[in-house]
């Protein structure tokens, strides 16, 4: 009988060693998983710092880019009279010559 209980004793410390034996790799299990989410998480978080500042640096490039294009509207907006005076005045430069290569090829045309 004392034989049997050394057993059976023997058989529950042997459970429970299996038993923290099992706890203990998936515990070791757990932390490889939490380190290699920390190394994830490091170079996620490297990615993030980079997209951030692609992402502020094309807002410096379009907020140039819209004070370049408001200072051309700005340029245009000024010239524009003086460039629709300019093609005022070469399309009445252009009738007056076209008036007199007309008026001096009508006898010509009219001797014919």
């Amino acid at each position: 009988q004392r034989a049997a209980e050394v057993v059976k004793v023997s058989e529950g410390r042997n459970k429970a060693l299996a038993e923290a034996l099992a706890r203990a790799d998936a515990a070791e299990r757990r932390a490889a998983a939490l380190e290699s989410q920390v190394r994830d998480s490091g170079e996620a978080d490297q990615a993030l710092r980079a997209a951030e500042a692609e992402i502020l640096s094309l807002k410096r490039a379009l907020a140039d880019a819209q004070e370049k294009a408001a200072m051309e509207r700005k340029r245009t907006e000024q010239d524009f009279p003086k460039i629709q005076q300019e093609v005022r005045d070469l399309m009445a430069e252009r009738q007056s010559r076209g008036g007199a290569l007309r008026d001096s090829l009508s006898p010509v045309a009219g001797g014919n």
